[in-house]
């Protein structure tokens, strides 16, 4: 087994979240077209298993800045679906050059 050094396993683990997270905005999308979503069970266990690999590659500077878009983001997934989809696309439009940054590594 490879140890890796921080900068690798921030990077590695900031390509699992945006995994998980890509892959939760395409069930919601799916949702409309009746595809079988994940379900809150296999979600709960992804982000049991990764909560670690999330929380280490967030800098500690923007700790309190992160939990307080996920809890925005769950209270708009629950009440505020247009909004949500909003957010997501706006994910979707600037996540690219972070992406392709963490990609090459």
């Amino acid at each position: 087994m490879k140890i890796l050094k921080e900068p690798q396993l921030r990077r590695q683990i900031g390509k699992e979240l945006r995994s998980l997270l890509k892959q939760q905005m395409k069930l919601n999308e799916n949702e409309q077209a009746k595809e079988d979503p994940v379900s809150n069970a296999d979600l709960a266990k992804g982000l049991k298993t990764g909560a670690a690999n999330i929380a280490s590659s967030i800098p500690s500077a923007l700790n309190d800045d992160f939990v307080q878009m996920i809890k925005s983001l769950t209270a708009m997934a629950e009440f505020d679906r247009s909004n949500f989809e909003k957010v997501k696309d706006m994910i979707d439009k600037y996540d690219d050059t972070a992406v392709s940054k963490s990609d090459k590594d």
